[in-house]
């Protein structure tokens, strides 16, 4: 059985992909769609607050 996938945000001043600690299972769709997380940027350091909205799985690519 496969991992759930990861969630991101992107850094609102990189661009950077900041992971939420969060992984894409159903208790996902139970969090308040307006209650923010407080997430770091690895690369810039900048600290945010963002909400469900805004997280995502990252894209990845087959190679065959």
């Amino acid at each position: 059985m496969e991992e759930p996938e990861p969630l991101y945000v992107d850094c609102r001043t990189c661009g950077s992909a900041v992971p939420t600690g969060l992984r894409l299972t159903i208790q996902i769709y139970e969090l308040d769609p307006e209650e923010g997380r407080e997430l770091t940027c690895p690369n810039c350091g900048t600290r945010d607050t963002y909400t469900k909205a805004t997280f995502h799985i990252l894209s990845t690519t087959i190679i065959r």
